[in-house]
């Protein structure tokens, strides 16, 4: 007698997998690229507000004071059409914040923050160029 290849096991595995692959995909193009496309707007906004520091020898007071850039995205949102938050600490530290998709503190997914910060200047005062990384979270 000839074993059927479709068993109750392997179909139920088989939706089981099947059910993480398209859970994790719709997780993925749902979250992923919005956080995604805030974030690489903040790097440009970070260029672009280190960029301004060396030339003014000052931090913007808002980041509309940027000026258009060729190089970089001139946007100031996020990618859910909200305003991305901008905040000088003290050491001239950059704090730039999304509020996700909800537009309130805290949230998960769609809804969690997105906070970055930067150390505007070096150890020895000078401006850091527009290629410094973030500060650790």
């Amino acid at each position: 007698m000839k074993r059927s290849a479709f068993t109750p096991t392997r179909i139920f595995v088989a939706l089981g997998i099947g059910g993480v692959l398209v859970a994790g995909l719709l997780f993925y193009s749902e979250v992923m690229p919005e956080a995604a496309k805030t974030e690489s707007t903040m790097v440009a906004i970070r260029k672009r507000l280190l960029l301004f520091a060396r030339e003014n020898d000052r931090l913007p007071k808002t980041l509309s004071e940027l000026k258009a850039s060729q190089t970089y995205d001139d946007k100031l949102i996020d990618a859910w059409g909200f305003e991305i938050e901008y905040l000088i600490e003290s050491n001239n530290v950059v704090q730039l914040r999304s509020l996700g998709a909800d537009h309130t503190t805290g949230g998960i997914r769609k809804a969690a923050d997105i906070v970055r910060r930067l150390a505007a200047k070096n150890s020895d005062g000078s401006w850091n160029d527009e290629f410094a990384e973030w500060l650790e979270k």
